[in-house]
Order: structure tokens, then C-alpha cells, then sequence
């Protein structure tokens, strides 16, 4: 499972102007799981994760390790 930046997912998400709920709906994730995956709390399979960096518009490294 890839290492997740939890923070730069937030930070990017805030950048854009984008609320928890809104974002999460975007990204086709629960608002519960997206607020626990930016806390470091959870992880995230790689098919979010994809959806996740698409919605931001950064590339998948900006926001993961992958082994």
C-alpha cells in the first residue's frame, strides 16, 4: 500500500477552495474516510488515491510514496 501525505492532500484541497464534503463527493470517497486518510489515520488503495490526485489536478507522487 503507498505511503499517503495526508497534509498535502489538505493543503491542496484547501487551496482550492474546496470543503471536506464537496471534495469528498468529487472524488467518489466517504467525507469520513477523506477526513481520516489527510490525518495520517488511514490509508488509501491506489484506485482513490488516483481519483484523490485528478480532482486536485497533481501528479500521484505529489501526494503518495509508492514503493
Amino acid at each position: 500500500m503507498p505511503t499517503v501525505n495526508g497534509t498535502a492532500i489538505r493543503d491542496k484541497r484547501i487551496e482550492k477552495g474546496l470543503g471536506l464534503q464537496e471534495f469528498a463527493r468529487l472524488c467518489g470517497v466517504d467525507a469520513g474516510n477523506l477526513s481520516r486518510i489527510e490525518r495520517g489515520q488511514a490509508g488509501a488503495r491506489m484506485a482513490t488515491l488516483r481519483r484523490i490526485a485528478a480532482q486536485l489536478d497533481v501528479p500521484l507522487r505529489d501526494i503518495a510514496v509508492i514503493p
